[in-house]
């Protein structure tokens, strides 16, 4: 019997027709990515998500931002972030 692999949380909201919930899922995987030290993909997610999201959830993906651009050493971005 062949095994599937899981999707990831985006696609399947994605698929769902959930927007919102796939762009919060890659604020999520954001988070996990920038804790690797892959702050490079971890701002991709972030643009990526960016433009799905509004109130609360925009203003938790900003500061998202500014976390990961200051452990970038890019200090003066994260602030204006």
């Amino acid at each position: 019997m062949r095994q599937h692999r899981a999707e990831v949380p985006q696609v399947q909201a994605r698929r769902g027709g959930d927007e919102v919930g796939a762009a919060r899922s890659r604020s999520d995987l954001a988070y996990v990515l920038s804790r690797q030290g892959r702050t490079g993909p971890a701002l991709r997610q972030i643009g990526l998500a960016r433009q799905s999201l509004t109130g609360a959830d925009a203003g938790r993906l900003q500061m998202m931002q500014a976390l990961v651009l200051k452990v970038m050493g890019r200090r003066l971005d994260a602030l204006a972030a």
